[in-house]
């Protein structure tokens, strides 16, 4: 009997490790995430420099017909 308890503690303890450190390794992931997603954010240029895009462009990427195009433009070229 008294075996079975110390058994039963032992997979206890094991389990308390285990939960603490997946709780552990949780807090960390997050917090690397997090500071890797401050940085990937888009930044407004400083400065003299210009941030240059087309929104007509991208407007018109909205119709079937475009994206299609650009599909085949992108098999044949590879770009």
């Amino acid at each position: 009997m008294r075996e079975s308890y110390m058994r039963l503690v032992d997979v206890i303890k094991i389990m308390a490790v285990f939960a603490a450190l997946t709780l552990f390794f949780y807090v960390i992931i997050v917090w690397v995430a997090d500071a890797l997603e401050q940085h990937s954010e888009e930044e407004r240029p400083k400065g003299r420099a210009v941030k240059v895009f087309d929104p007509q462009r991208e407007e018109s990427m909205q119709s079937f017909h475009d994206v299609k195009q650009r599909l085949m433009f992108f098999y044949w070229f590879g770009e």
